[in-house]
């Protein structure tokens, strides 16, 4: 286990944070395609490894400050949730596509460039570094109230936490569309502890954040086909196409079935 103090590694991370989120920034305005979703890892990562201190004694300064990040990242969800659509066909669905709905694509990738560049220009994403950046201070005047054991037991508490629900999840199964996401959510936020906090911790949450990485993809892409089949119901050109992907939505069930079964075997395991 490191000898440094994990409290002084975090806040560290929250710095790095905010100097990357700036950069981003910088490459969203000219254009970079990529950064949206960049900008977004950094301040979900960020949410994920203050959760488990936010209702701690003395840290509603510590809540108070990650309020705003968490805001942003809920305001940017709509032009986030379309580009990942975007992705999703392209990666899940060859062309060449039918005419209408390659007219569609077309006509909605000027809106989403158009939607992109406004939020690239937002105040919300303008403050958002300087935000983390406040946010990493405030980190270090709250948590230095905690001990080196202490701040490592309430990680690996969360941990813990997370693994005891999946273990619930496993046993439910993937009866409704909801849960292929919150295993998914789950797997995500041991991640960004681990990545985190891996040389205070246990190293067996390291080895199954590694084993679980493409259950969690499979269970990834189920969800994100059920959101795009949802976000197209209302639009016929594209509902009546996707509707004739049987094969492909089958898979992927088939898929998300085994990472569910996988996830049960590496949890049946874990003592």
């Amino acid at each position: 286990m490191s000898k440094r103090k994990p409290g002084t590694h975090l806040v560290r991370q929250l710095h790095r944070a905010a100097k990357g989120v700036k950069l981003m920034v910088s490459l969203m305005r000219h254009g970079d395609g990529d950064a949206l979703h960049d900008i977004r890892v950094q301040a979900r990562t960020m949410a994920s490894v203050l959760h488990p201190f936010i209702d701690l004694p003395h840290m509603k300064p510590l809540r108070r400050g990650l309020a705003p990040v968490k805001s942003w990242v809920r305001k940017s969800n709509r032009v986030r949730d379309a580009e990942a659509q975007r992705e999703l066909i392209a990666e899940l669905l060859p062309e060449p596509y039918p005419k209408d709905v390659e007219r569609y694509l077309a006509q909605t990738g000027k809106t989403l460039t158009q939607d992109r560049a406004l939020l690239a220009q937002s105040k919300g994403l303008a403050k958002l570094s300087r935000r983390i950046g406040r946010l990493a201070k405030t980190a270090d005047q709250c948590l230095d109230r905690i001990s080196s054991a202490a701040f490592v037991g309430v990680i690996s508490r969360a941990c813990e936490e997370l693994i005891s629900a999946l273990r619930k999840d496993c046993a439910e199964g993937l009866r409704q569309p909801e849960q292929s996401h919150e295993v998914r959510k789950r797997i995500k936020q041991m991640r960004y502890l681990i990545e985190c906090f891996h040389d205070f911790l246990d190293p067996r949450f390291a080895d199954f954040v590694a084993d679980t990485k493409r259950a969690q993809d499979h269970l990834g892409q189920l969800r994100d086909w059920q959101n795009l089949r949802a976000a197209m119901a209302n639009v016929p050109v594209m509902a009546s196409w996707l509707a004739g992907q049987g094969e492909l939505e089958a898979e992927l069930a088939r898929q998300a079935g085994e990472a569910m079964a996988f996830l049960d075997r590496k949890l049946a395991g874990w003592g």
